[in-house]
């Protein structure tokens, strides 16, 4: 028996900023890459973790339990850790993908 992927499910970047996403090859998804990105970069912009709420602004979603979930696979793959009851204690434990340069 075989079953049919719904559409835009699994592999479809709609609505998640799109682009190459380097982390698919980590067991990623594409909007959990996303979410990896925006955590680094926070932590880089501002020398703080970023509030769940600092993570949906960020990627332009409505819902904390999205970054919630992501956070939580995130955590599973060793690519964050946190501490519970602790905000903003988000460390992100995988090195930033190398970016081809230009030739």
């Amino acid at each position: 028996m075989t079953t049919k992927a719904r559409k835009g499910s699994k592999g479809s970047l709609a609505g998640w900023g799109g682009g190459k996403v380097s982390g698919t090859e980590r067991g990623l998804t594409g909007a959990q890459q996303l979410t990896l990105d925006a955590v680094r970069d926070y932590i880089q912009q501002h020398g703080i973790s970023p509030s769940i709420r600092d993570v949906c602004a960020n990627r332009g979603l409505a819902s904390t339990s999205t970054v919630q979930c992501h956070f939580k696979h995130l955590m599973a793959c060793g690519a964050i850790t946190m501490r519970a009851g602790v905000p903003r204690s988000v460390q992100v434990l995988w090195p930033r993908p190398r970016r081809r340069r230009a030739s």
